[in-house]
């Protein structure tokens, strides 16, 4: 009896080895995927937490800077009032439940103290943990400190502005 061997296909063994070799090439493409995902993710909530750092700071001191006078009131949020003249008004609201500031204009000093901010037309910035303003003791300068944080990712910013308007 003469035994023909054939070894035109594929054993069971080789396709096992095949797809083993396979499914590793796979996992550790998924791993270098998955990686680079997540560092994307955290590069990119950095550079929006630096962004939104900046330009909030940014407009905090240009409204600072043109005031005349300067006063924080604490409610059930920190409110900041800036007055340019006697029937111009700015209230900076800071509201920790949302992490939200707004910037509210007004005509009257008493409108800028009660006042409730509009979500959509008074929104400023997001994210933030703590926003202070201090007075300096002649009232002339102003120490803004700004705490921002998204995911893990933390900002903190600081700038000293003086009131050019300041009495």
């Amino acid at each position: 009896m003469h035994l023909c061997k054939n070894n035109k296909g594929t054993s069971l063994i080789e396709l096992i080895i095949a797809m083993a070799i396979a499914a590793i090439v796979l996992s550790l493409i998924m791993f270098f995927i998955k990686g680079s995902t997540q560092t994307f993710r955290r590069t990119s909530d950095e550079v929006n937490l630096q962004l939104e750092a900046q330009t909030t700071i940014n407009q905090l001191s240009n409204i600072a800077m043109e005031a005349k006078s300067f006063t924080p009131i604490s409610l059930t949020e920190e409110r900041f009032i800036f007055r340019y003249n006697d029937n111009e008004y700015y209230s900076i609201i800071f509201n920790n439940g949302e992490r939200r500031i707004y910037l509210v204009q007004t005509t009257t000093r008493s409108d800028a103290e009660t006042i409730a901010p509009n979500m959509q037309e008074h929104f400023m910035a997001e994210y933030v943990e703590s926003l202070t303003m201090v007075s300096s003791i002649n009232g002339k300068m102003i120490t803004i400190n700004l705490q921002l944080s998204l995911g893990n990712e933390e900002h903190v910013i600081s700038k000293k502005v003086k009131l050019r308007n300041a009495n």
